[in-house]
């Protein structure tokens, strides 16, 4: 199931979550801006929370992070129909810390295109700029009912070597 929080317990329920799983504190992730956060829910525990940021009309930020499995091309198409139909955005950006491999593979197997490198975006070091446009995502439907990508249902989870930690993505 896939869960859209939006009382704002709930909202505070999954950030944490979040930021438990990115070693990070949820004011680190979301400040005072606005944000949507939705889940990836299986026998009521929570398997993976994506988290949108710096929405700006034709631009949002996405970060995510879950247990093994927990992407599927269902949810795939849920958290890309959010920002891309819903919110209408021409672009989804992701920052990936460089060392992250696991995370930079996941963001590019996803369809992510890596677009620079910020030196020193975080504080144990470099960050890894991705995006994906609308027309890009294989995701969606496009405007002419088409899928941009043949690929749309291929996405392939690959196995996880290090135990089954959850990924950032």
């Amino acid at each position: 199931m896939i869960f859209r929080a939006e009382a704002w317990g709930d909202k505070v329920r999954l950030v944490t979550w979040l930021a438990e799983r990115l070693k990070e504190k949820p004011d680190d992730l979301v400040g005072a801006m606005p944000f949507e956060v939705w889940a990836v829910v299986k026998d009521a525990a929570i398997r993976g929370v994506v988290l949108y940021i710096n929405y700006r009309g034709a631009s949002i930020e996405m970060s995510c992070a879950g247990d093994p499995g927990w992407l599927t091309r269902k949810s795939l198409r849920a958290f890309f129909h959010f920002p891309f139909v819903q919110l209408k955005c021409r672009r989804v950006t992701g920052i990936v810390h460089r060392k992250n491999k696991r995370a930079r593979d996941v963001n590019e197997r996803m369809g992510f295109r890596l677009e620079g490198v910020c030196k020193h975006g975080f504080e144990t070091g470099d960050a890894i700029i991705y995006g994906m446009t609308r027309a890009e995502c294989r995701w969606i439907e496009q405007a002419n009912g088409q899928k941009s990508c043949k690929n749309a249902d291929t996405y392939r989870a690959r196995p996880h070597e290090d135990g089954g930690r959850a990924v950032q993505v």
